[in-house]
């Protein structure tokens, strides 16, 4: 009794990989192969085999990128699945198919299916960040909860960092949907506290590929009314000893797995842009930057990437208390004048942000390092004044 009752396969499905010219018929004598090519991309052959009948797979496709393989599997099920041979074990293969759509035919169809699948799943069967574990904080809500759902849809292990306890619901959700992910609770201002995240990353999944210093807050105060320094040394410890400390303890993991990516979230606040009641939060922000360039510099030679990432206004739990800060009335109607600054007139949805966060933790991106990335949707663009306006 077969197992797969959801589907039912080939006899045998055999997919290949060459890396070379001596051994491309691995790859091009198979039901699915996918043969290197110098530039890092593949040329895929299909409905190919060995024994019996013998024939090499039909070529289906050119430079395809890895992460891009398993819609291409995906698209060899579904083709086998709607025309293969369930008649005759013998011709349970799917190099029969050559036979009954001829080489022009099976081509047709096969694109066909292929373009059903890529329709179908968008970017959720890209491989990006397969493999690797990503430690990802301040993962309970907003940005840091978008990055998470990004990173595991890419095939990241997550290991979500936050002080409050939706951070264990979080990485139980992403396990519901067939995700890798565990929750750990922790303050990132303690050191102490963040050393844990490695002991479980290491423990849950033995390395640590990918650090996103996430962890951050904004609490909007009149500069000259912060008479205890209260707003100032929270911004400070939360949002840059955050990073450092995650950092500081993340860092010799890599060092030890011979490399990898830290992407650390600041802001144009600061860096770029500030409005009244935002000292603390902007001097914090800002701090980043350059704490993202002298990191970068420094672990250069370990292979360890660096970037911060700029986002302007993204619809999320803090930005909502700023407005509420705001327009205690309406924060709705601040939060409408924002968007309505904004040249693409929006707010960024927090998955936007970890599309890119994404991008700069996987290969992608593997020539990037000590640079910030502003994903702002244009609002750093206008001038204070417009000619002609």
């Amino acid at each position: 009794m077969g197992i797969i009752k959801t589907v039912k396969l080939p006899r045998k499905l055999k997919v290949g990989f060459s890396n070379s010219p001596a051994n491309v018929t691995h790859a091009t004598f198979r039901d699915l192969g996918f043969v290197a090519k110098e530039e890092g991309t593949f040329d895929v052959y299909s409905a190919g085999g060995l024994g019996n009948n013998y024939r090499m797979g039909v070529k289906v496709a050119e430079n395809v990128k890895p992460e891009e393989v398993l819609y291409y599997v995906e698209a060899m099920v579904r083709t086998f699945t709607t025309y293969g041979n369930y008649e005759s074990r013998a011709k349970s293969r799917t190099r029969y198919m050559q036979e009954t759509l001829g080489v022009d035919g099976y081509r047709k169809v096969y694109q066909e299916k292929l373009a059903e699948v890529k329709a179908e799943y968008k970017d959720s069967l890209l491989i990006k960040l397969e493999g690797k574990v990503a430690v990802i904080t301040g993962a309970s809500k907003g940005i840091g909860e978008g990055i998470a759902k990004v990173y595991a849809k890419y095939g990241a292990k997550c290991v979500l960092a936050a002080r409050g306890p939706k951070v264990l619901e979080l990485a139980e959700q992403l396990k519901s949907e067939g995700y890798e992910a565990t929750g750990v609770q922790v303050d990132v201002s303690d050191y102490k506290s963040v050393e844990r995240i490695v002991e479980v990353a290491e423990k849950t999944y033995g390395k640590i590929d990918v650090l996103v210093c996430n962890a951050g807050v904004c609490v909007l105060e009149d500069f000259l009314e912060d008479d205890t320094f209260e707003n100032r040394d929270l911004h400070l410890d939360i949002n840059v000893k955050g990073a450092w400390n995650v950092a500081k303890a993340v860092i010799p993991s890599m060092i030890a797995n011979g490399g990898g990516a830290i992407v650390v979230t600041s802001s144009v606040t600061g860096d770029m842009v500030a409005d009244p009641g935002e000292v603390a939060y902007a001097t914090s922000k800002a701090a980043l930057v350059g704490f993202t360039k002298a990191l970068a510099r420094e672990f250069a030679d370990k292979n360890i990437r660096v970037n911060a990432i700029c986002p302007g206004y993204v619809r999320t739990p803090l930005v909502e208390g700023m407005a509420k800060q705001s327009d205690p009335e309406n924060p709705e109607r601040a939060i409408q004048a924002i968007a309505d600054a904004v040249p693409l007139k929006r707010l960024a949805d927090p998955e936007e942000v970890g599309e890119l966060a994404a991008f700069l933790g996987c290969y992608e991106s593997s020539y990037i390092t000590g640079t910030q990335i502003v994903i702002d949707g244009g609002s750093t663009l206008p001038e204070t004044t417009s000619m002609g306006q």
